[in-house]
């Protein structure tokens, strides 16, 4: 079975820096990046087909440069409307994210990429980048 196949949270629980926790009795699973203890969240963001091949830049990009690209206060503008998405999970310290870019067609989202994950410097880039 490959990425595609499988939900975002479903991959990320898999990473080994990952782990489930439960609170109030169980009745609340949430998930944590266990070197900073910070609670992960799912977001998705949206783009506009233009900015297709720079998304997709993000997952063959190296990280000291992608470090260097956020320096400069560049991020991607977000658009409800666009057929591009982002999956991302991201912990709340921005010490941990995860993406994966999907496209819109024949009325689902189709991933175009595996997911990728960033630690440390590089995934506080990231979440500047994708606003």
């Amino acid at each position: 079975m490959n990425n595609e196949d499988l939900r975002l949270k479903t991959i990320v629980a898999g990473h080994k820096d990952i782990q489930n926790r439960e609170m109030f009795f169980g009745l609340f699973p949430y998930m944590v990046y266990t070197p900073t203890d910070s609670k992960l969240t799912f977001k998705d963001k949206y783009y506009l087909p233009p900015l297709f091949t720079e998304l997709k830049d993000l997952f063959d990009i190296d990280e000291s440069t992608l470090i260097k690209r956020a320096a400069t206060g560049f991020h991607y503008e977000n658009n409800m409307n666009g057929n591009l998405r982002i999956e991302a999970c991201m912990s709340d310290d921005n010490q941990f994210v995860a993406i994966r870019l999907q496209r819109f067609s024949e009325l689902l989202y189709h991933s175009i990429t595996d997911v990728r994950f960033f630690t440390g410097e590089a995934a506080q880039a990231i979440c500047q980048m994708l606003g």
